[in-house]
């Protein structure tokens, strides 16, 4: 009898371990996948309006996450992928009617199953 009782708390007990190591490793995936996401759009941000465009629909497979230089990612993000879309759009000031041309620069961080994290940033069409 008191072998069971033993049983059923040490399966308890490696239960509840084995499911918080699997929510501690969800949130380190999401964190670091929100430093990637945003490291990708710091770069972008640094280029001029014309040359972000050119970086549409860049998608870097699981594992193979590099900077705009071509530098690789730390091993850490090896079970993370990013991508990139480019989207032309405008944005209308409220209180003055202003129309501002410009692109929406979206970079998702995504594992195996899922989008992780997203970033955006709304970038204003240099004047002419």
């Amino acid at each position: 009898m008191a072998s069971s009782v033993l049983l059923v708390i040490v399966l308890a007990v490696a239960a509840s371990v084995s499911s918080a190591q699997k929510v501690a490793w969800e949130s380190r995936k999401r964190m670091l996948a929100t430093f990637a996401a945003d490291g990708m759009l710091a770069e972008l941000m640094t280029l001029d309006y014309f040359d972000i465009r050119d970086h549409d629909g860049d998608e870097e497979d699981i594992g193979e996450m590099e900077t705009i230089d071509g530098e690789d990612y730390p091993d850490t993000f090896w079970a993370l992928g990013r991508d990139i879309t480019v989207t032309d759009t405008t944005v209308t000031d409220v209180d003055t009617g202003i129309i501002v041309a410009g692109i929406d620069v979206r970079v998702a961080v995504f594992d195996q199953t899922k989008d992780l994290s997203i970033l955006t940033a709304f970038v204003a069409e240099p004047a002419p």
